[in-house]
C-alpha cells in the first residue's frame, strides 16, 4: 500500500532513479577524482544512492540513514542480495535528531555526503502537520519585518545541506557535498557560506530535467560543494564565492559562472563585470541612494482580493463574492495587477482597489466620517478580514494594508512585475482622473511629472540597464525580479554613462 500523498511530500519522496545515481558517481570519481574514505547517505530512501556509491567505492565505509523504517528495511535487503552489507551501515534516524559534528569528526576522511534530501519548505511541512519539522530557524538572520514577510522561511533540504557544510567546515575536515536539490536552494547555501565566511574549494550545479526524472515541476540539478579545509576563513575583505553551473552531468556542458561579490548574488559573472562599475558598491552609494525621492516601492499586500478588489461592470462596482458594493470613490483607485503590467494592459482596466490607508498604521477610523458607506462596507466583511494570516496585519488597525505611503499615490510611475520573465519597464499614468497602484507582485518608481517618467522609462529600457539586470535576474526563481535587484542598479552613474552614448532622453 502507497503511503499518503501528505506522507509523500514530507519524507521529499523523489527517490533517484538508478541510472542517474549512477551518472552522478561516475562524474564523482571519473571527473571530478573524488576519492573518499567515508560516504554518508542522511536521508537515504530506498537506497539507490547507497547502492551506486557501494559499487564505485568498495572501500569506503558508508553510513546510510532515514527516518522511514520501510525505506531502511528495503535497503537492507538490496545490500544483502548484492552482499555488500558489510561495508554500509544502515539506522533509522531523524536528521535533526543527530550530532552531525560529532558523526562527521569520528569518519575516517576524506567524506562524502551524497543523496537527495526532501523537497520541502518548512511552512509546507507545518500545514501537513510533518512529524520531523526541524526547529524553526532565522537562518540568515532577517529583520523582523522580512521574517514576517516569508524571508525566514526555508527548504529542509537547504538545512540539512548547510548543517553538513558547517560541520565539515569546523571540523576542519576534506569533504564533499554532492545533493541533489532545488535551484533556488544551492544560491540560498551559497549565500550560507558567504555570509558565515566559508572558503570553498569548489562549487558546482549540474541541471537534472526534474520533471522527466521525479515529476516535479521545479528547476533542480546536482549541487557539489567543497569547502576549503586548508584555507583560513575569509577575510572581512574578501568572502566572494564562485560556482559553476552546467546544463547536464558532465564537466563538459559548462555555461557560465554565477557567484557572490560584494555581497550580490550574480547570475551571470562575465557579463556583471562589464557593467560593475554601475552598481550600487559602497557604503556612499547606497547613503545617497537613500536621500533621493528614487526609491523602488512595492505594490500594496492586502490579502483579501474577494473583499478589497472591486471589479466595474457598467455603472457598478461588484466583489469577489459576486455581490454589487455601492460606495464612495474616496478610498478607490484602478488597479493594475502584476500580468497587466507584464503584458502592457495599462491604458484600461476594470479592477479598483480599496486603499483605506495612506500610510502604514494610518487610522482607519476616519473612514467612518469620511466615506460612511466604504466604512458600512468594510464592517460587514471584517470577520474575513481578520482572518488574513500574515503577521504584517498583527496588532495593525482594522482594515490594514501593507506597502502603502505617500509614493503610492504618485501621479506617474515606471513599473514592472516581478513575477514573469519578462525584463521590460511600463510608463503608467492616471486613470479615471486618479493615481494607479499596483498588487505586491509589481514594484515601481513614484514620479511626480510626466517628463520624469518618460525620462526614467527610456533609461531602464537602454540595453545597458537590460544587460545589467539580465546579469543579476535568475529567471528560473518564482519570482526573478526582485526590489533587491532593481535596487542594485545606481540610477545616476546609468544616467551618467548613458549620456557618454549621446543618447537622448
Amino acid at each position: 500500500m502507497s503511503p499518503p500523498k501528505s506522507k509523500i511530500k514530507e519524507f521529499g519522496d523523489f527517490q533517484t532513479p538508478e541510472d542517474v545515481t549512477h551518472k552522478i558517481l561516475f562524474l564523482l570519481k571519473q571527473q571530478l577524482h573524488i576519492k573518499p574514505n567515508s560516504i554518508i547517505e542522511p536521508n537515504c530512501g530506498t537506497g539507490t544512492f547507497v547502492i551506486s556509491a557501494a559499487e564505485t567505492y568498495p572501500q569506503s565505509v558508508i553510513y546510510a540513514i532515514d527516518i522511514n523504517h520501510d525505506y531502511i528495511k528495503t535497503l537492507k535487503k538490496k545490500l544483502t542480495i548484492k552482499s555488500i552489507s558489510n561495508i554500509v551501515k544502515t539506522e533509522v534516524a531523524n536528521f535533526f535528531d543527530l550530532d552531525w559534528y560529532h558523526i562527521i569528526k569520528a569518519l575516517p576522511p576524506p567524506v562524502l555526503v551524497l543523496g537527495n534530501p526532501p523537497w520541502v519548505t518548512i511552512a509546507e511541512l507545518t500545514v501537513l502537520n510533518g512529524t520531523h519539522i526541524p526547529k524553526k530557524w532565522n537562518i540568515y538572520g532577517f529583520s523582523g519585518l522580512e521574517a514576517k514577510t516569508g524571508k525566514s522561511n526555508f527548504d529542509v533540504s537547504e538545512l540539512i545541506i548547510i548543517t553538513l557544510l558547517d560541520a565539515l567546515h569546523q571540523q576542519n575536515i576534506p569533504g564533499t557535498i554532492a545533493m541533489i536539490t532545488k535551484t533556488t536552494v544551492s544560491r540560498k547555501v551559497l549565500y550560507f557560506a558567504h555570509k558565515n565566511r566559508i572558503p570553498l574549494k569548489y562549487a558546482g550545479f549540474f541541471n537534472l530535467n526534474a520533471k522527466q526524472i521525479f515529476n516535479a515541476a521545479t528547476s533542480a540539478g546536482l549541487f557539489i560543494l567543497q569547502p576549503n579545509h586548508a584555507s583560513p576563513p575569509f577575510s572581512t575583505q574578501n568572502n566572494d564565492i564562485f560556482c559553476k553551473i552546467y546544463s547536464t552531468l558532465t564537466l563538459t556542458s559548462f555555461i557560465k559562472e554565477i557567484g557572490i561579490i560584494d555581497g550580490k548574488l550574480i547570475s551571470h559573472l562575465s557579463l556583471y563585470k562589464k557593467w560593475q562599475h554601475l552598481a550600487k558598491l559602497t557604503p556612499k552609494d547606497k547613503k545617497n541612494a537613500k536621500k533621493t525621492e528614487l526609491q523602488w516601492r512595492s505594490g500594496i499586500k492586502h490579502d483579501s482580493s474577494k473583499v478589497m478588489v472591486l471589479t466595474k461592470k457598467g455603472d457598478h462596482f461588484y466583489n469577489g463574492f459576486g455581490k454589487k458594493v455601492d460606495i464612495e470613490d474616496t478610498y478607490l483607485y484602478p488597479l493594475l495587477k502584476s500580468s497587466d503590467i507584464a503584458n502592457g494592459r495599462i491604458s484600461d482596466t476594470k479592477k479598483w482597489l480599496i486603499v483605506p490607508q495612506k500610510k502604514y498604521r494610518d487610522d482607519t477610523a476616519k473612514i467612518k466620517q469620511h466615506a460612511p458607506k466604504t466604512w458600512h462596507y468594510l464592517q460587514t466583511y471584517a470577520e474575513t478580514l481578520k482572518k488574513r494570516r500574515s503577521s504584517v496585519y498583527k496588532n495593525q488597525p482594522a482594515f490594514a494594508i501593507f506597502g502603502v505611503g505617500p509614493y503610492t499615490f504618485a501621479p506617474y510611475k515606471v513599473a514592472i512585475s516581478g513575477l514573469y520573465k519578462k525584463l521590460h519597464f511600463q510608463l503608467v499614468t492616471p486613470l479615471y482622473g486618479k493615481p494607479v497602484v499596483f498588487d505586491d507582485t509589481c514594484y515601481f518608481l513614484p514620479c511626480h511629472s510626466y517628463q520624469e517618467a518618460q525620462h526614467l522609462f527610456s533609461l531602464l529600457n537602454h540595453p545597458i540597464t537590460q544587460e545589467f539586470y539580465q546579469s543579476l535576474i535568475f529567471w528560473e526563481a518564482k519570482r526573478p525580479i526582485t526590489k533587491q535587484v532593481l535596487e542594485m542598479l545606481d540610477l545616476s552613474k546609468l544616467a551618467k554613462k548613458a549620456n557618454k552614448y549621446a543618447l537622448d532622453f
